[in-house]
């Protein structure tokens, strides 16, 4: 059937039994301008084999309207540059179904600006293996109101090579428990400073401990706070030892009391000088035995109590505890004074 010489309103007015009938020959005899006039029936009514027919061209001038009508098998047979094709006012018109069926060729072939028409509903539906074909450009390119599409199951599939691209402010909690901890190692120090601290409820141990200390000095003082225990017992030597005053300040004095005797070994003399009394409640016995020498001169005494005082080693004891301690433990009490 010839229809070349038809008009658009022909073209329209055609049962989609007649474009069922069509081959692909047919289909690439029209233009775009009798593309562009079929309606969503007559899309879906057309079969994989005719659809082999469109040109690029010819799936970028599909309306709006006819896109619902590309089936899963449909872009599956269309080529991977048919759909890289697609406008930016068509994407949002393309099934779930149909989002879940492109290639991952195609995934990869698609356009910031494309990447950015497609719907949170359409993010939900790429399979995993499409989540693992986004490229950086293309993840940095959703918006926080797309991220909140990406399926956790797609999050734990993200490579290191993508996590650059991931604008962590537009992670969920969920998200970011879900990333492998190989990824949140790879996030900067500004990636680490824009998650938010709801995001920041979601982070694993794992995750916290793969961090490096120039990550670490990434979380402001608001981030710090909102870790959960288990979260700071995680960290490890080195990240301690990479605070910086105003971070260890934020820290809880249940944070404080989380703390591996590791870690409280690694706390410098700044850091320890850094906490005050309210934080230092928290500094168990077992952490105050483990203090070196190196770290005294940074502990507030004021702020210990006798059984942390009491708990200190020896030599510790002695260059720590205030004056007048030292002068009553040294002094023998009046009831114990020789009498003449």
């Amino acid at each position: 059937m010839s229809l070349s010489n038809f008009t658009t309103a022909q073209i329209a007015a055609l049962p989609t039994s007649t474009i069922a009938s069509l081959g692909s020959a047919d289909v690439q005899s029209l233009n775009t301008k009798q593309i562009g006039a079929l309606s969503s029936a007559q899309v879906a009514a057309l079969t994989t084999a005719a659809l082999q027919g469109l040109s690029s061209a010819d799936a970028a001038a599909l309306s709006s309207a006819a896109i619902p009508g590309l089936g899963s098998a449909d872009v599956v047979a269309l080529p991977s540059a048919d759909v890289v094709a697609l406008t930016t006012a068509q994407v949002p018109s393309l099934t779930t179904a149909a989002v879940a069926a492109f290639s991952t060729t195609a995934i990869q072939g698609l356009g910031s600006t494309q990447v950015k028409a497609l719907t949170s509903a359409q993010l939900a539906a790429l399979t995993t293996a499409q989540a693992q074909a986004l490229s950086t450009s293309e993840l940095a390119a959703l918006s926080s109101g797309q991220m909140v599409g990406l399926t956790t199951a797609d999050a734990a599939v993200l490579t290191t090579a993508q996590s650059p691209g991931l604008g962590t402010a537009r992670l969920s909690s969920a998200q970011v428990g879900a990333l492998q901890s190989a990824d949140v190692a790879g996030f900067t120090s500004a990636q680490l400073a824009a998650l938010s601290t709801a995001a920041l409820a979601g982070i694993s141990t794992a995750e916290i401990n793969a961090l490096g200390t120039g990550q670490v000095a990434g979380f402001g003082s608001a981030a710090i706070a909102a870790l959960g225990t288990a979260d700071v017992a995680a960290f490890s030597t080195t990240a301690i030892q990479g605070l910086g005053n105003a971070q260890v300040k934020a820290l809880t004095s249940a944070q404080i009391a989380a703390l591996t005797t590791a870690q409280a070994q690694a706390l410098t003399s700044s850091e320890l000088a850094a906490l005050s009394s309210g934080q230092m409640v928290g500094l168990t016995t077992a952490d105050a035995a483990v203090l070196g020498t190196a770290q005294s001169p940074g502990l507030g005494t004021a702020g210990l109590s006798s059984a942390q005082l009491a708990a200190l080693p020896t030599a510790m004891s002695r260059r720590s505890a205030p004056r007048s301690w030292r002068r009553s433990a040294a002094a023998p009490s009046p009831a114990s004074a020789p009498t003449r």
